[in-house]
């Protein structure tokens, strides 16, 4: 009888739906409501899923992403269609173009085969990997919102989430569709929507951490579940932006020209437009004082950019963010639970760390994060109400994407030194890279006294044999 309680009660325990809230529709969020859905089936539960995107179905974001081998493979299980020429364009060979505008070409490169057995939320290899394939954003959208759609994940475009709130037996979500606002309850939530405001970064002090909003302005969705921005690296100093017209179908990134100013190089990128037809051009500025209008608009000539600029530009500074707690800033975090799994909120994408746009790798990195995050809540969900089982798998995911955060802010510095611009390291900064020299030569010596320590203990061990052939060889 107690046996058949049990099987009655574990049977309940499987049946019972849950419900996961995404906030984004972009990559990262459609990534976790994917991976999260497709884990789940193959582990025999049913999760009901539901992204909400502020934007409307047909996307507006023009630029091209650039792909590694990783985040091929990433996609293709998340079930994109990969067809070279129609939704992603496969490189032939990689060129190079010199201070003097003159194009260098590589060695073809070797053909494009998809694994998505390869699938895998780690970033190290979509760091270490060149760039082989470009693809719209929005038809990376497209393709991960039809697999969404097919896997039965309901999109609701047009809504946009004002609040996140704590609730009986999970969480809740205040939506605004037009004038109608409705409430969303659900048992977890991902928060992928890009992150908070990002005049953020365009100031002349880096930002600093705060656990509660300035007088009379209105708390982002991160601060109201205690979370804060914090910046980790403040990369290029001082940079300036400046829209123009798009200049053909092409983008150009990581150009250098000879600089004005005291410097060599400078470093300029041209995106693709948010809106059709306009581009955005970054640029660093030299040291000293500058007029800002009349260096961006001597870049942008540089580059043969012969279009009026659309307004005037824009000085900010180029910073690395990561996520951190409103109660205590100095710790990251990527995950905020008080009950385990229920009412949890991971954080993914740029809503956990804002990243430079010189690596080009932000949307790849996110698709990476949404796989993680997806199979996380997989295994929550197979935890059944263990809450020391889904503490154990949300804290590895936070170790997880922390590591990635301090990956990306590696290579964001490697970038950076190859440009020829000089990184700006705050004090913090400074001492942390003195840690990590001590940590290396503490780890150096270490790995040499376990070598002798091997030795004598091989010593030890033969010892009594040479002992013994010793005394043979006595008279």
């Amino acid at each position: 009888m107690v046996a058949l309680s049990c099987a009655l009660a574990t049977t309940s325990a499987r049946a019972e739906k849950k419900r996961l809230l995404v906030v984004g529709g972009g990559p990262g969020g459609l990534a976790a409501a994917i991976a999260a859905k497709k884990r789940a089936t193959e582990l025999g539960h049913d999760l009901d899923v539901v992204v909400f995107e502020s934007r409307g179905e047909i996307g507006t974001r023009k630029n091209m992403i650039a792909l590694t081998r990783q985040s091929l493979d990433n996609l293709s299980w998340l079930g994109a269609r990969l067809a070279s020429g129609e939704t992603v364009q496969y490189l032939d060979r990689r060129s190079k173009v010199t201070d003097g505008g003159s194009e260098i070409r590589g060695p073809r490169l070797a053909p494009v085969a998809l694994d998505p057995r390869r699938v895998t939320g780690r970033i190290e290899q979509v760091l270490r990997q060149k760039n082989i394939a470009t693809m719209p954003i929005n038809g990376m959208e497209a393709e991960l919102r039809r697999e969404a759609t097919a896997l039965g994940i309901e999109i609701r475009y047009r809504s946009a989430v004002e609040d996140v709130r704590d609730v009986e037996g999970g969480v809740e979500l205040v939506v605004r569709d037009g004038d109608e606002v409705t409430r969303e309850t659900g048992w977890m939530v991902v928060m992928a929507h890009g992150g908070d405001k990002l005049s953020a970064h365009r100031s002349a002090v880096p930002e600093r951490p705060r656990s509660v909003p300035l007088p009379g302005e209105t708390p982002s969705l991160l601060e109201r579940i205690g979370v804060v921005s914090r910046t980790d690296e403040t990369i290029g100093s001082r940079m300036v932006a400046r829209l123009f017209p798009h200049t053909g179908e092409r983008e150009i990134r990581n150009r250098y020209q000879p600089a004005a100013g005291g410097r060599m190089t400078h470093h300029v990128r041209l995106d693709g437009p948010e809106q059709a037809g306009v581009t955005a051009l970054l640029s660093e500025l030299p040291a000293g004082r500058v007029d800002t209008d009349a260096w961006s608009l001597e870049q942008a000539r540089a580059l043969g950019i012969d279009g009026a600029p659309l307004g005037p530009a824009e000085e900010f500074y180029l910073a690395l963010t990561s996520a951190r707690s409103a109660a205590d800033p100095s710790r990251r975090i990527a995950v905020v639970m008080d009950r385990g799994a229920t009412g949890a909120k991971i954080l993914v994408g740029e809503s956990l760390r804002r990243s430079t746009p010189l690596t080009g790798k932000a949307a790849q990195i996110a698709l990476s994060d949404g796989i993680d995050a997806g199979e996380t809540i997989a295994g929550a969900l197979a935890a059944g109400g263990d809450l020391g089982r889904e503490r154990a798998l949300l804290r590895r995911y936070e170790r997880a994407r922390i590591r990635a955060t301090e990956a990306l802010q590696k290579a964001a510095i490697a970038e950076f030194h190859e440009s020829g611009i000089e990184p700006y390291r705050p004090a913090r900064q400074r001492s942390l890279r003195r840690i990590d020299d001590l940590r290396t030569r503490v780890a150096a010596r270490v790995r040499g006294a376990l070598v002798k320590a091997r030795i004598r203990s091989a010593r030890r061990r033969t010892a009594p044999a040479a002992r013994v052939a010793r005394g043979r060889r006595r008279p």
